[in-house]
């Protein structure tokens, strides 16, 4: 799976003003996410 992180920054950027709280939220996921997926290609 691949993830483009300008379409889900936009997205949130979109909404922010709407869902800030969840978007907050929404953004740890995310890019705890990333970062663990871009530890197992560097390991």
């Amino acid at each position: 799976m691949t993830f483009d992180y300008k379409n889900i920054l936009a997205g949130l950027r979109d909404t922010h003003i709407i869902h800030l709280p969840v978007n907050i939220e929404l953004l740890r996921i995310y890019f705890s996410y990333f970062m663990h997926m871009d530890l197992i290609k560097i390991l």
